[in-house]
């Protein structure tokens, strides 16, 4: 328990999780949308003739 004995209490870490997890489900529909990541990871049509 090195971060209760340096000041750091388990309220302040539990605040800096969900602080991390709301700013990363903010930030990624726009990263989604305006780096197109859909397109850049669809898979290639398949053709016929293979």
């Amino acid at each position: 328990m090195r971060l209760i004995a340096a000041g750091l209490g388990l309220d302040t870490v539990g605040y800096v999780v969900v602080l991390l997890f709301v700013v990363t489900w903010a930030a990624v529909p726009p990263i989604w949308r305006y780096g197109r990541i859909e397109e850049k990871w669809a898979l290639a049509p398949q053709t016929a003739d293979g």
